[in-house]
This record gives structure tokens, sequence and C-alpha cells, in this order.
């Protein structure tokens, strides 16, 4: 399963709700059989990187600024593995 966008708005931010519904979409994978979950990071989102990483997602690949130009800042795949082996 990738996960395509998580957003919490400003004003609700700091508060648990996005490892909240991280946890969830994870939970649903794994209830559903998947064998691993994906997400992306736009690279300067310091807060998302944090809180990937500590639900155990890991980077895998990485395309920097100049893949995209300069015209974006990059980003880098993480994934976690929901099964073991």
């Amino acid at each position: 399963m990738i996960i395509e966008n998580v957003g919490v708005l400003p004003d609700y931010r700091g508060q648990g709700l996005g490892r909240r519904l991280l946890q969830e979409a994870i939970a649903v994978a794994r209830d559903t059989g998947l064998s691993h979950v994906g997400i992306m990071i736009i690279h300067g989102n310091d807060p998302a990187q944090r809180l990937y990483e500590s639900l155990g997602f890991q980077p895998y690949v990485t395309y920097y600024a100049d893949f995209f130009d300069n015209q974006f800042p990059g980003v880098t795949k993480y994934r976690m593995a929901l099964t073991e082996g």
C-alpha cells in the first residue's frame, strides 16, 4: 500500500493526529495481509520525517533537487515491512 497524502491543518498540529492517522493506515494494511507500506516525503518537511521514522519507516530511495532540475526540493521514499521475511 502506498500512502499518498497525510496532512493535518495547522491549528491541529502537535496533537498526535498525524501519528494516529498513520497508525490506523498501517493497521488496515497489516489486517488486509499486505507485506509493505510506503510513503514519500518532500525534503525539508522535518516534522513528517521524524514522525515516519519514529513509526518504523525506513528510507530506501532519494531523488535530490537536481533530479527535478532544481525546480522542486527533492523527495525520499520510505517503506515499512509489515511481515517478517
